[in-house]
């Protein structure tokens, strides 16, 4: 279950990092959006919530390669001992 849960980490930093920006600020409440609306120009904007979404798609894969990393090996070291 845990690794489940650390794969739709993965996979959802993955849609953030790779998805087109337009349509996450569709479906974004967040801080990005806020980004996007606060400034003077839309491509601006775009650039800046480009950003965000880059930092927390690459934060969600972090977390989740992190998170494998430790499950395997207190899962390697239970078996050892």
């Amino acid at each position: 279950m845990d690794y489940i849960v650390l794969l739709g980490f993965g996979i959802g930093g993955l849609y953030i990092y790779y998805a087109p920006t337009k349509k996450l600020l569709k479906i974004d409440f967040g801080l990005a959006k806020i980004y996007y609306r606060r400034a003077k120009d839309k491509g601006v904007g775009l650039n800046k919530a480009r950003e965000y979404y880059n930092k927390l798609g690459k934060a969600f894969v972090f977390v989740s390669i992190t998170g494998i990393l430790i499950k395997l090996f207190f899962v390697l070291f239970s078996s050892v001992t």
